[in-house]
């Protein structure tokens, strides 16, 4: 309804796109990719904890994993979410102490004591914090799955001719960390545990 209203207000191709993709996933429960992700441009995860009870049950329906809807359900403070290899990935607040999520990326990444890592590997628009957040998703989105036995999950992407971006995420699909990788590092890594 809302995207039908917002299509015949202002006939543009994102709004035509997101009517399209409101029709299919009222049809289809699951509508892969991206495509569940313009739904926290509207309601964020947290604001959906506030619901109740029905939350977890309209993200599944949405696409959304089963352990998305938990960290939903349990409050989690969730900047953001996608869909990637056929599972929820989303970025929570975290935390420091315990280095996983946006606190920790922020903290050791971008705050740091050599400074914000994103800004000089891949410029100065790195400075804003959404460019770095969409950064992090484009990557999941588009990125190389590795899977190290001894570090885990993660998605790599070249960003530029020097870097990489490198993301991990834990076996629930939450985000535990990102940041820069030199161009060697990155393609020994895919060589070694792409797939």
């Amino acid at each position: 309804m809302y995207d039908g209203g917002k299509y015949l207000l202002n006939p543009s191709e994102e709004n035509r796109n997101n009517l399209e993709w409101s029709g299919a996933s009222a049809v289809v429960p699951y509508v892969p990719g991206r495509y569940v992700k313009p739904l926290l441009k509207y309601v964020s995860p947290s604001d959906l904890s506030k619901i109740g009870k029905y939350a977890p049950d309209a993200l599944k329906y949405l696409g959304y994993s089963d352990e998305f809807a938990y960290a939903v359900k349990r409050g989690d403070t969730i900047h953001t979410a996608t869909n990637a290899r056929d599972k929820t990935i989303w970025l929570a607040e975290g935390s420091v102490e315990q280095n996983w999520g946006w606190s920790h990326i922020v903290d050791k990444h971008i705050l740091g004591k050599s400074g914000n890592e994103f800004s000089k590997a891949f410029g100065s628009q790195y400075n804003d914090m959404g460019k770095c957040q969409d950064l992090i998703m484009e990557t999941v989105e588009k990125g190389t799955y590795i899977n190290d036995p001894q570090n885990g999950a993660a998605f790599l992407m070249k960003v530029d001719e020097q870097h990489y971006l490198k993301v991990a995420v834990n076996e629930h699909g939450s985000i535990t960390t990102a940041h820069p990788m030199g161009l060697d590092d990155a393609k020994n890594e895919i060589t070694n545990y792409g797939g």
